[in-house]
């Protein structure tokens, strides 16, 4: 009896309410018929939601077939060997493999070892676990045999390219290109975004290795009083590879992990600046290989989270819009004083996950949280806050006093990127020390709404400062509303 009351009374206010007032309490008249009251018409109705349309021109980005433009290639180089050789576990066969990097937020596998022959297994066990696969070729020349093992991969969805070439010297350069359009014109229109993808040497190699990349090449062209190494620079072997192969995306590697932990090798900042600037003058982003495994004697197994950390961070900071790590499981080693020697990685030989793994998780965890702000973003440049470290040195033409509604920032080691998104502010800052914590001082022009993205996680703020604290080599994204 109280519920029948309670419909009543209820129903007899509802009508009361129609002849009085709307729901967002303009005046409703009721027609002279005694009919149903007219409502009002919205003199301004709502507009229909806007989609974003984009290109890989819009933000200076470059999306794998398998992305979308907001997601930031996070790539292994040598993800699922087979069980040849020194490797005494098949990664290529088993799916944890594929478990462990989805969970380590990889996106894109890079093949190596298990060349065409086997790419059906990491194609199909890729597309279970959403990843991207690379097809290795490793061929300078593209013959019809490598257009024929393209046959089966481009029906994958998780097909997302070829790699044809590491390291090339600029005697390459007309032949590569070749092999470009070639393996373009076999791609249908359904493998729009299959990325080519070839990788560039870093600063510190020779200029005969720019220009003729082997030594015996080398050593004929001196013999015949042709050395054209001579003065051949690194800026101009990055110009020549943009204008004559006209990539997709910049990639190089740069592994500043040299000797015993913190040092650092001279001139890591100079290259990313180099590679920063082509490829902003081209439109197209440029990758960055991080360092995740000792090389002969050059460059050391990360000593601790803060030597990943470091190098991702720093790249993102300037701007880079894809992360490539060497390696994912240890590249097989020369016999010794033969050739290349290699020890860690994410993973070992054995099928063992290593300590590095754990700290390529903890940096992708925060560059999965951040990377739509990254990629739909223009990089303005990078305003440096306290000492660098060791040696290392920032170009000037990089150089901000300010940007925005940032005033000042204090602090003893940051490095603070300055990025246009969508019209906001937004500042990918790197704690620039690889031993020590940083506490930086925010100050902007005026009140503020923003927020911050840490460790994978977003918490919004207000006000007119703003003070972060964080580790060693650690990243955060601060974008203000």
């Amino acid at each position: 009896m109280k519920k029948s009351l309670a419909i009543l009374f209820a129903a007899i206010l509802s009508v009361g309410c129609l002849f009085g007032c709307g729901g967002d309490g303009t005046t409703v008249t009721p027609p002279p018929d005694g009919g149903d009251p007219i409502e009002p018409v919205d003199p301004t109705p709502p507009k229909p939601p806007v989609t974003e349309v984009v290109d890989n021109k819009t933000y200076d980005s470059f999306w794998m077939r398998n992305h979308d433009y907001k997601t930031m290639p996070i790539a292994v180089y040598n993800g699922i060997p087979t069980k040849t050789g020194q490797y005494t576990y098949d990664y290529l066969q088993s799916e944890q493999t594929y478990i462990d990097y989805s969970e380590a937020r990889v996106n894109t596998l890079m093949g190596l070892y298990e060349g065409t022959s086997n790419a059906v297994t990491a194609l199909n066990f890729c597309q279970k676990y959403s990843l991207a696969y690379l097809l290795p070729m490793n061929a300078e020349v593209i013959s019809s045999a490598n257009i024929k093992s393209l046959i089966y991969a481009k029906n994958y969805d998780a097909f997302a390219g070829v790699m044809q070439f590491d390291e090339p010297g600029r005697i390459q350069f007309e032949n590569l290109a070749a092999g470009k359009e070639k393996l373009a014109e076999a791609m249908p229109e359904t493998t729009t975004g299959a990325l080519w993808h070839c990788n560039l040497f870093p600063k510190y190699a020779a200029n005969w290795q720019f220009y003729y990349r082997t030594r015996d090449k080398w050593e004929a062209a001196k013999a015949q009083g042709d050395d054209k190494s001579v003065g051949y620079t690194m800026e101009q072997y990055v110009d020549d590879y943009l204008e004559i192969c006209d990539p997709q995306v910049l990639s190089y590697d740069y592994y500043p992990l040299s000797k015993a932990f913190p040092n650092l090798s001279t001139g890591y900042f100079e290259n990313l600046s180099i590679n920063r600037r082509k490829a902003q003058n081209v439109h197209i982003p440029f990758w960055v290989y991080i360092a995740t495994c000792k090389y002969n004697n050059n460059v050391r197994i990360p000593a601790c989270e803060a030597d990943v950390l470091w190098q991702v961070n720093t790249a993102l900071t300037y701007g880079a819009k894809g992360i490539q790590y060497f390696t994912g499981v240890v590249a097989q080693s020369a016999p010794e004083g033969q050739g290349e020697q290699f020890s860690g990685a994410m993973f070992d030989l054995a099928g063992n996950k290593t300590e590095v793994y754990d700290y390529v998780k903890t940096a992708n965890v925060q560059l999965a949280a951040a990377d739509e702000v990254l990629m739909c973003s223009l990089s303005k440049g990078v305003i440096p806050v306290g000492s660098m470290p060791s040696t290392e040195k920032l170009l000037p033409d990089d150089l901000l006093e300010s940007y925005g509604l940032l005033a000042s920032a204090t602090g003893k080691h940051s490095l603070i990127g300055c990025f246009d998104y969508k019209g906001k502010n937004a500042f990918y800052i790197t704690n620039n020390s690889l031993t020590e914590n940083e506490t930086l001082n925010l100050t902007f022009t005026q009140s503020v709404n923003g927020s911050v993205v840490q460790k994978g996680k977003k918490t919004e703020f207000s006000g007119s400062t703003k003070q972060l604290t964080f580790a060693a080599g650690e990243g955060v994204l601060v974008v203000l509303d």
